[in-house]
């Protein structure tokens, strides 16, 4: 049993790790919106680094999850 949840643990580690990966490059590289429920977070880079936005928002009672990448202008 124990072994079980190990693997559980180690396979929602390697997905977190994965998808933090992947929205760091994706901030890089333009703007990332991440509407989780009723929170809004924006990552993007700014001339300090890596900026983050976070802001609520109002949706029904079955809010929808959703990512929005926009690639920077230059």
């Amino acid at each position: 049993m124990a072994r079980g949840l190990q693997i559980r643990l180690a396979c929602a580690a390697v997905l977190l790790a994965t998808g933090m990966t992947a929205l760091i490059l994706g901030a890089r590289l333009g703007v990332v919106q991440l509407n989780a429920g009723e929170m809004t977070l924006v990552f993007g880079s700014g001339d300090a680094g890596l900026t983050m936005g976070v802001a609520s928002r109002t949706c029904p009672p079955h809010c929808h999850f959703n990512v929005d990448w926009r690639p920077m202008a230059r």
